[in-house]
Formats: C-alpha cells, structure tokens, sequence
C-alpha cells in the first residue's frame, strides 16, 4: 500500500501527494525500516544493467525519501545521513545528487511545508513554524 504511493509522480510534479497523508498511517516502528528499505533500493537502479525505466523510479524513491526526511522528526540530519552513504563513492553520487534535488523541490512543495510546519509548531512551539521569528533562543 505505501510503495503504490510512493509512485504517484508525474514530471517531478506531485500528481497526487497521497504519500505524505498516508505517511501518518505507518506505524512509528515502521519508519525507519522503510526509510532503510527504500534507501537500500537505490544503488541497483543506477548499475549499468539496470532496466529501462530505472530512472524515474530512482527519482521517485529519492522523492519519497525525501518526504520521509521533512516529516519525520527522530529522523535528525538526513541530507548528512545521504551525503555520508552516497558522496564517498565516485559510482553513487548520482544518487545523492538525485535526492539534493528532490529534497530541494519537496522542501518547497505546498503540501509537505504545511504537514512540517504542524510538524514543527507541534514539537517546538510557533515561534519556529514562523520561521524562528519570535524566537528566543
């Protein structure tokens, strides 16, 4: 059920943002392990023998995990995290570019700076959702 979500992308636009509502349906357990899941996918979608289609599952999955980094609270640094994973490796950093661009394009989305602002207000109070404005820290 999640995965079927996780496809639901035309042309690097959301067509149907059914990810970031059914995300609340997962259970908190289940995160990190489908974080995992999805990040383990993405090095054979980049392998010369790889199938035709490769690529936009690749920019889908890094989309999604994308999503799961902005939403995710417990889920501290996660450009660092794919950066550490993917940046060493001359042959991976297709990868981590490919997520950099989804995570900047999921940052700006409507949708998601919504669902991360509840995320935030609820965690650390509107002074933050507000851009820190207020803020006396």
């Amino acid at each position: 059920m999640y995965h079927r979500a996780v496809f639901r992308r035309t042309k690097g636009r959301i067509a149907d943002p059914q990810i970031l509502y059914d995300l609340k349906d997962i259970p908190q357990a289940q995160l990190f392990p489908l974080r995992d899941s999805l990040i383990t996918s993405l090095p054979p979608l980049i392998q010369p023998s790889a199938p035709s289609g490769s690529r936009a599952v690749l920019i889908q999955i890094c989309a999604a995990i994308s999503d799961l980094g902005l939403q995710v609270a417990e889920w501290e640094e996660p450009v660092k995290d794919m950066i550490e994973r993917f940046g060493k490796d001359p042959a991976t950093v297709r990868i981590l570019l490919e997520f950099l661009k989804s995570w900047i394009e999921e940052s700006m989305n409507p949708h998601v700076r919504t669902i991360v602002s509840v995320i935030i207000t609820r965690r650390f109070g509107a002074s933050w959702a507000n851009g820190g404005e207020g803020c006396q820290c």
